[in-house]
């Protein structure tokens, strides 16, 4: 499920043009979330260089902003975040637009290709969540 573009209207922008955005990726096998994350790091920041942040998703919208996103809580645990079914996880990423030396509309169309390369030969696929109706 490729995507041209990351779409801001299905995110949260902050007053400082801090977006904070949600893609669910779903496998043809088991995901093990931590794991999982820990790759996304190494093959989109390490190895492609990637831009912005990323955790899994919060179990509540109102710990969805860009302070989890970096940090998490201080009692880092599963119980914090989203539960998803056993081949599919919720990612949260954190574009801070007052850091980049990017646009955001050009960062917005750059991400979709990096996260393919990532996905590519693992079997996964992914789409961009409204958060505005992921959390009822």
């Amino acid at each position: 499920m490729s995507m041209a573009v990351i779409d801001s209207g299905k995110g949260l922008i902050n007053a400082a043009g801090t977006l904070v955005y949600v893609l669910r990726f779903e496998s043809d096998n088991e995901i093990d979330p931590m794991e999982f994350v820990e790759e996304m790091q190494a093959v989109l920041y390490d190895e492609i260089g990637s831009t912005g942040h990323f955790r899994l998703a919060p179990r509540h919208k109102e710990d969805l902003n860009e302070n989890f996103v970096l940090m998490g809580r201080i009692e880092d645990n599963h119980k914090e975040f989203m539960e998803s079914n056993s081949n599919e996880v919720h990612v949260a990423f954190c574009i801070y637009q007052d850091l980049s030396e990017t646009p955001l509309s050009l960062e917005l169309s750059i991400i979709p290709k990096e996260v393919d390369e990532f996905c590519e030969g693992q079997g996964l696929r992914y789409e961009q969540v409204d958060v505005r109706t992921l959390y009822h």
